[in-house]
Formats: structure tokens, sequence, C-alpha cells
């Protein structure tokens, strides 16, 4: 998370996550209780983020098993 007004090369002020796409398969972790807590205090991520987070969200939401009814 970076502040809007900080150069590009600025400091951040928390790290979410990361993407490694040199492995195989690609790597993508993103801490998405972090992620609801900054968008919920207004926190505006760029399109390439925001694909991200939807991305990170249905891969967890495939991982957790479902229970049968």
């Amino acid at each position: 998370m970076a502040e809007k007004r900080s150069k590009r090369d600025g400091g951040f002020i928390e790290a979410l996550g990361y993407r490694d796409p040199l492995t195989d398969p690609e790597k993508l972790v993103i801490n998405l209780e972090r992620v609801d807590y900054w968008l919920k205090c207004g926190a505006q991520p760029s399109d390439t983020v925001r694909a991200l987070i939807a991305r990170a969200r249905r891969e967890a939401e495939a991982a957790v098993p479902k229970a049968s009814a």
C-alpha cells in the first residue's frame, strides 16, 4: 500500500503481498484481511491490483473445502 502523494519509488505504508511470475506455477500471495481493512479505510487499488486481488479471492475460495449438506 503506497500513499498517493508519495513519489513513484517512495516508501510503502504496508506490504500486503507479492507476486512471483517466474515460478511455475506463478506464485501470488496477498493478505486479504489487510486488503479489506485498507479498502474500508478508502484505499483505491489500481486496475492491475484490483485484478490480482480478485484472483487471490478466487484462489482462496477454491482452496476452502465445501461442507456437504
